[in-house]
């Protein structure tokens, strides 16, 4: 199974305020929505409520120590790892899982992860969640320059992050 993170980011850093996405920016569209269609979707409980519904076309695997959701395209689990052993016991037609955040689900997924999908926004907001690249383990693949308009007010870019490839054997 792949593992890739999903992650919309301001300078920064910046990922997150007080439980909440400081911008509001529409992420049903575009490249956004053509690189997560129709893949299984690991998020946070707290990022799964600041986002206020489901990823659309997606299987939801909340992972929550505290509240269950029952809905339809939605599992709720304990952890990260019970998120993977859930999955990896699927008979899933996508094999590319996508995190799709708060900061410890970014933390827990970004050692097991092969890539980002970034979508960068070049605005400053307040912080209490951040989310960093290390650029000597992620190469940028691709940027794609963000159209602004009434969906999205900031100037941006789509960015693909792979992992480099260790120059040591392990």
């Amino acid at each position: 199974m792949k593992i890739s993170i999903v992650v919309m980011m301001a300078d920064k850093g910046v990922i997150g305020f007080d439980g909440a996405i400081p911008w509001d920016i529409d992420m049903n569209s575009g490249l956004f929505k053509f690189s997560t269609f129709d893949k299984p979707i690991i998020i946070g409980r707290k990022a799964f409520e600041a986002r206020g519904e489901l990823v659309q076309n997606s299987l939801n695997v909340v992972v929550s120590k505290t509240k269950f959701f029952n809905q339809i395209n939605c599992i709720t689990v304990c952890s990260p790892t019970e998120a993977i052993n859930t999955l990896e016991g699927m008979k899933l037609k996508n094999k590319e899982v996508l995190v799709f955040g708060g900061e410890s689900m970014y933390r827990a997924f970004l050692p097991l992860s092969s890539t980002i999908y970034m979508l960068r926004i070049h605005q400053s907001f307040e912080g209490d969640a951040f989310f960093e690249i290390n650029p000597s383990i992620w190469k940028p693949t691709m940027f794609a320059p963000c159209v602004k308009n009434k969906d999205n007010p900031y100037r941006s870019e789509f960015i693909i992050y792979k992992r480099r490839l260790s120059k040591f054997p392990s």
